[in-house]
């Protein structure tokens, strides 16, 4: 019964945590270094944005919003 609840724990950090941040900073990435390039500019501010926006949004949740509780 124990490892259930640490697979279903990890599996929920997972995706709210991990894969949001992890996308974040590849698209924050990418796209910062199309603007130092200067190449499709409107496509990598876009992608720079969503990136931080996923980044900060994962950080915000972990420090605010995340309780144990929640992921147990």
């Amino acid at each position: 019964i124990k490892e259930d609840r640490m697979s279903t724990f990890g599996i929920k950090i997972l995706t709210r945590v991990l894969i949001p941040y992890t996308f974040g900073i590849f698209f924050t990435y990418f796209g910062c270094k199309g603007l130092i390039q200067k190449e499709k500019i409107v496509e990598s501010s876009i992608y720079t944005l969503m990136g931080l926006f996923l980044s900060l949004g994962a950080i915000i949740h972990l420090l605010f919003v995340a309780n144990i509780s929640m992921y147990s």
